[in-house]
């Protein structure tokens, strides 16, 4: 069972195998034992000793349990641009394809005699199924109106055994002997075919085997068929022969394509090019399988087309903020020069109207920046809007963007009133621990160290409710004063601690922040769930990340930071409401860290990846991320975006959406150092590109580190023409109008001997013969992608007044 072992497009590894075939071949068997005794090589018994046990090794014949399909490529009911995928289906049992024997045939053959011998033989690596592409109308033609209205919704039509195997006047049936176990009463279905269709689509007998083989799944690979972690799990696979038809790229009808997965035994000598159907109009096929899908028209705005033209962009334009104006003042004025390096920063002028009645701009940037912003030092959290406006004094413009943030925040806060519930608990709470803490700082019970410190083998926690509960109770710990040790002096410094220096003092203690945090877990929680959201962005209006159009063109892809000055403004926003008194205040400001590290932890950030960022005062809550405007987020819903870091290895994707038809919005945890956009992962099949071409890949496992691994495509290799969308010449196919693939294992204008002359040049050592593995492997068609290289811009420092 020859293999071909390859890495899967994910997590995990791929064996792909030529065949799986059973010890048995599905028939009735039988056991004969005999026995004779011998004195001096002389029979002693004159009656024949021995005994015989039948049985039957049973399999599919004339239907198929729906329990062995793992999974169909293209899926059924769906569309898409599948006009360059052979379309195939997998099954749980890896043996089944190889079950029932083919009858094949040897050449004519000159004996001693002078006559031909033709010997037939039974080919165990010949597979009994075949998977055939057909239309509605190559199923349907010609037959009478009673058959017609025993169609299936895929065009089968279902009998029983006995009716089938009925001879039929101008109707050719499979040469099938029915197995001893088949009743035939049992029900079957078929699809009725003329013999002209099933003559030009059918697979040649050797041409079968290169459809079907084995896959071995590692681990969970993506876009695999099967899932199970660590399983090892093996299927079959079959491949069909045809590509599915679409209509030319200036329509925009879908095309509907059923797939039906046929049985071939009993047709092995009409599996031929010259094969004589004379006499017969129609030929029956049971149908043990069977699917339909639409086939979208290829317009010249393909994924290929669509990335390339976005990735062919110049790197500087492919940054979030507005294209520089080509004027505006005079060449070189210190006004220009603001105005530029304003935009070059993501800023954007917009209509503002001072309190006084002024109409005048003012400068807006939103949470996504072409630049690393430097983290904006305040003492304390906003607490209004006003006090997050920057105005600009050289110019006399306000920076409203902070501003901006904290209204948003405040705005989507107020219009949830279970978070304002569930902030108030957590306030609530808060006090409640820090009125208890306060009281201790004032008794003169305590002394200091029991105050400020806690024993190694106590938590803060522990030591604060043992004092408390001894204080309660009236007792003095151990028969001894609390406050011993302590000058009077000391006591009396204690007890004249300020209410919110004491306050303070507890709530800067790193013990006393996760002692807190413990405690108010249960009430914390949903306040940074609701918080997270923000963080990511969720609910926030699309004018506020991207306020102007131009921004953000159509078909474009821009990079971008987020700029957690601007976060945490929004935050103290959603956070502002319900303080109504400087005790509120000053609380929100003694938890603000606290609340604000809780929200960024719930959003699914790694310590790994932080760790990974350089440590600039902002890199351990860096998020950046992409939009991407483009018909390719509509044509392709389940588009894959993988970021990874410098050595390879992927990052995390707090969160990615479509906010519509034709934008897409990824944000990833940290700076990644490459992107790759990927076709959706059910891509992982067979076919060409959308020039029908495939990449020549090395089919021999690596003796050096030089040597390119198995699988792996070779990049000096050109892509290998199957067909030429265009109709104008046959490629590899039967025909420049056909869509079947020309394999003709024999002929030296057949696929397969071609693919061994394009690949030679570039193999290690000589190819002796293609496997169906092989070919699979070759006709791979993973989903297309684009990896495109991030320089990240450099921080920059900002100059922000309030």
């Amino acid at each position: 069972m020859p293999e071909i072992n390859t890495k899967a497009a994910g997590d995990g590894q791929i064996l792909f195998y030529d065949n799986y075939t059973p010890g048995l071949e599905a028939g009735l068997w039988k056991i004969e034992v005999s026995h004779q005794l011998t004195h001096k090589n002389k029979a002693v018994n004159t009656d024949q000793l021995g005994a015989v046990q039948t049985f039957v090794v049973s399999a599919p014949q004339f239907s198929l349990d729906p329990s062995h399909i793992a999974s169909v490529y293209p899926p059924d009911g769906s569309s898409g641009r599948y006009g360059e995928v052979l379309p195939h289906i997998v099954l749980n049992d890896p043996h089944l394809p190889w079950e029932r024997r083919m009858r094949t045939k040897a050449l004519q053959t000159r004996n001693e005699g002078g006559t031909d011998a033709v010997t037939d033989t039974n080919d165990p690596k010949v597979p009994w199924l075949a998977l055939l592409v057909l239309s509605e109308q190559e199923l349907t033609a010609g037959l009478d109106v009673h058959l017609q209205n025993t169609f299936t919704p895929n065009f089968s039509i279902t009998a029983t055994v006995g009716d089938f195997l009925k001879e039929e006047a101008g109707v050719l049936k499979p040469a099938i002997v029915k197995e001893a176990d088949v009743s035939p009463a049992e029900s079957c279905s078929y699809i009725r075919l003329p013999v002209r269709v099933f003559q030009d689509i059918a697979p040649r007998l050797d041409e079968l085997r290169y459809f079907s083989h084995c896959r071995q799944i590692s681990g969970a690979a993506q876009g695999s068929p099967v899932q199970k972690e660590g399983s090892g799990d093996m299927v079959s696979v079959i491949c069909s022969n045809r590509f599915p038809a679409m209509l030319p790229p200036e329509s925009d009808r879908p095309v509907r394509s059923i797939v039906h997965l046929v049985s071939m035994e009993g047709w092995e000598g009409k599996l031929t090019d010259g094969a004589d159907f004379a006499g017969y109009d129609y030929a029956s096929l049971l149908s043990l399988a069977s699917w339909s899908f639409q086939t979208l028209p290829d317009h010249s705005q393909d994924f290929h087309g669509l990335i390339n033209h976005i990735a062919g962009v110049a790197p500087g334009d492919m940054w979030l903020r507005l294209p520089l104006p080509q004027g505006g003042g005079p060449a070189g004025s210190s006004e220009e020069k603001e105005v530029t390096r304003r935009i070059q920063e993501g800023f954007v002028p917009l209509p503002y109207r001072t309190r006084s009645g002024e109409d005048t701009f003012a400068w807006y940037r939103g949470p996504l920046t072409p630049l690393l912003p430097k983290t904006l030092e305040k003492p304390s959290p906003f607490f209004t809007a006003d006090s997050a406006i920057i105005y600009q004094e050289a110019f006399g413009v306000f920076d409203m963007s902070l501003a901006s943030a904290f209204e948003i925040g405040r705005a989507m806060a107020l219009s949830d009133k279970v978070f304002g519930a569930k902030l108030l608990d957590f306030r609530r709470r808060v006090h409640r621990m820090a009125d208890k803490q306060h009281y201790r700082l004032k008794s003169s019970l305590f002394d200091r160290s029991q105050i400020l410190t806690v024993r190694h083998d106590k938590t803060l926690q522990d030591t604060l409710l043992g004092v408390l509960d001894n204080q309660l109770a009236g007792h003095i710990v151990e028969g001894v004063h609390l406050t011993q040790g302590l000058e009077p002096e000391g006591i009396a410094e204690l007890q004249e601690v300020a209410p919110l220096q004491s306050i303070q003092q507890f709530m800067a203690m790193p013990e006393a922040k996760q002692a807190i945090e413990d405690q108010v877990s249960n009430d914390l929680l949903p306040v940074a769930e609701w918080l997270a959201d923000l963080v990511l962005l969720q609910g926030i209006p699309f004018d506020y990340l991207v306020a102007d159009e131009r921004m953000l063109p159509v078909e474009s892809l821009k990079f971008f930071y987020i700029d957690n000055n601007w976060i945490s403004a929004m935050l103290d926003g959603a956070l502002s409401i319900g303080l109504e008194s400087s005790r509120h205040t000053n609380f929100h400001d003694l938890t603000q860290d606290l609340i604000h590290g809780a929200a960024y932890e719930i959003t699914g950030r790694s310590a790994a990846d932080k760790a990974r960022t350089p440590a600039d005062g902002s890199s351990s809550e860096r998020i950046s991320g992409m939009l991407l405007r483009s018909a390719v987020v509509s044509g392709w819903p389940n588009l894959v975006v993988r970021a990874f870091h410098t050595d390879g290895s992927p990052m995390k994707l707090l969160r990615m959406e479509r906010l519509s038809a034709s934008v897409l919005l990824c944000l990833i945890d940290g700076v990644p150092a490459s992107i790759q956009i990927s076709e959706p992962r059910e891509g992982f099949g067979f076919g060409t590109d959308d020039d029908g071409c495939i990449a020549l890949r090395n089919l021999l496992s690596p003796q050096h580190d030089s040597d390119p691994q198995l699988g792996q495509q070779f990049e000096q290799a050109p892509l290998f023409q199957i067909r030429d969308l265009k109709g104008e010449k046959a490629c590899c196919m039967r025909g420049s109008d056909s869509r079947v693939l020309n394999l003709s294992p024999e002929s030296g204008n057949g696929l397969l001997s071609m693919l061994k002359a394009g690949l030679q040049p570039y193999m290690r050592g000589p190819i002796n013969a293609l496997g169906s593995a092989d070919f699979a492997l070759l006709m791979m068609k993973e989903p297309e992608y684009v990896k495109l290289i991030c320089q990240p811009q450099e921080m920059k420092e900002e100059s922000r007044r309030g």
